[in-house]
């Protein structure tokens, strides 16, 4: 087994609780830089852009792709709707990327706090504890 099998992101959940018991993991290394990326004033800003972004996708979400195209045509009939275009297709792009490292984030220490859940279960119905 490798020495952090999940680190930011990797293996599925394991299904039982012996078997996330016996999973070893070290501390994710670069948590500092990563609480620091985190803090509520360097965040804020972010999560702010991100609400917007969502609900952008939202309102595009139902369209059909003719819809779209029709869109897209009529915002690159001129300048400033084509920088809105490459705007909006870049602000999507780089929530999708900033949400999917949030959720690396998120899982890794999930699964980390199930394994130590685990241990300690497992301690409790074997008298150990």
């Amino acid at each position: 087994m490798e020495r952090d099998p999940f680190a930011l992101g990797g293996v599925e959940q394991p299904a039982t609780a012996d078997t996330m018991a016996q999973i070893e993991f070290e501390p994710i290394e670069d948590a500092d830089e990563i609480c620091e990326a985190l803090s509520a004033e360097r965040l804020s800003p972010k999560f702010n852009s991100l609400g917007v972004n969502l609900r952008v996708a939202g309102s595009l979400a139902d369209k059909t792709k003719a819809e779209l195209i029709d869109i897209t045509r009529r915002l690159v009939a001129d300048d400033e709707g084509r920088d809105s275009l490459f705007e909006i297709i870049d602000c999507l792009h780089n929530a999708a990327a900033d949400t999917k490292a949030m959720s690396k984030l998120l899982t890794a220490v999930h699964i980390r706090l199930m394994c130590a859940t685990a241990v300690a279960a497992t301690e409790t119905e074997g008298g150990a504890a």
